[in-house]
């Protein structure tokens, strides 16, 4: 597309809701973030955009468990996605094309409708995240009176290659890791999760909707056994075929059995299999404030190459 091709394009941009019933467009989101993660990896940006498995999880998660959270996609004049942003409570995640980053008006429109937003969920503050060396949204957001977290709230990415030697962490006798394949077992699925992230708004209904999920892989979906045939730890890995990138989301522990090296054994066997499907590499995110998921991740050789900061604003 040339320049004036290109100018056209976006000053014809318009945007609408998402149809939660329409897979179709969920799928076209999903082509979107893949072509500009590609397109940010080929140019060497020192940023990046949302793995395809925070999209199918954000969606089979916020989008079910909160009504009021909502979806919207802005297109150009020839029906391509331009961007989208998905606002839940008071937090609005967002994801702007690589060639209209710098389109002010489109940046506007998009908090505008964010602050509106969270304003009919009753909040009085606008939450978005910028990557640390991402200094064109960094500085969209301060110049629109965002300011950054003073309780200092960052996201890390933790990254590796899946080209050198994988780490090996033997489970004792009588335990496992695998996928979940029987039917009987899903209870204990959820169980196990909402255990780990409790208090948990997991349901067997939404994990069965997850399941269906046109990403989610049952190969994929692993979890450590123990001899009384319950399950320990669990993680889900998204794969982007494509980019032959691997993501781990979620991962977690029963709280009894936290601090027993149970994630890391789940997630080397995901490492395993997630370059076994053809994965080069494989990435998962830690918060600043779960410091011992950091540790873990970074003991499997996923190290922190960037964080993201979270900039509010009231609105």
């Amino acid at each position: 597309m040339n320049r004036e091709q290109n100018h056209t394009q976006r000053a014809k941009l318009v945007s609408a809701l998402v149809d939660d019933t329409k897979i179709a467009e969920f799928e076209a989101l999903d082509r979107f973030l893949q072509a500009n993660w590609a397109e940010t990896v080929a140019r060497g940006l020192p940023f990046h955009f949302d793995h395809v498995g925070d999209l199918w999880w954000g969606i089979y998660t916020a989008r079910y468990f909160d009504p009021s959270a909502e979806l919207k996609v802005w297109k150009n004049g020839a029906g391509e996605i331009a961007a989208f942003a998905l606002v839940e409570s008071d937090l609005m995640t967002t994801q702007i094309g690589l060639n209209y980053r710098d389109d002010a008006g489109l940046v506007d429109e998009i908090v505008a409708w964010g602050a509106d937003k969270v304003k009919r969920n009753g909040k009085e503050s606008l939450w978005m995240k910028a990557f640390e060396h991402d200094d064109l949204m960094t500085e969209a957001l301060l110049s629109r009176g965002f300011e950054r977290d003073p309780d200092g709230f960052y996201t890390n990415f933790h990254q590796r290659s899946l080209l050198d030697p994988l780490p090996d962490f033997p489970i004792k006798e009588g335990w496992a890791v695998r996928n979940v394949f029987l039917e009987h077992e899903m209870a204990e699925r959820v169980d196990v999760h909402r255990d780990a992230f409790a208090p948990s708004r997991m349901t067997l209904e939404l994990y069965r909707r997850i399941r269906n999920a046109p990403r989610y892989n049952p190969g994929l979906d692993l979890v450590l056994v123990t001899p009384q045939n319950t399950f320990a730890a669990f993680c889900i890995c998204w794969l982007d075929q494509a980019n032959k990138v691997g993501e781990f989301e979620p991962v977690g522990v029963r709280e009894a059995h936290q601090g027993k090296g149970f994630a890391r054994q789940v997630m080397a066997e995901g490492l395993r299999r997630l370059k076994a499907r053809g994965a080069e590499t494989a990435i998962v995110y830690s918060t600043s404030g779960n410091p011992a998921a950091t540790r873990v991740y970074e003991s499997l050789g996923m190290q922190v190459v960037d964080r993201a900061w979270l900039y509010g604003k009231q609105v």
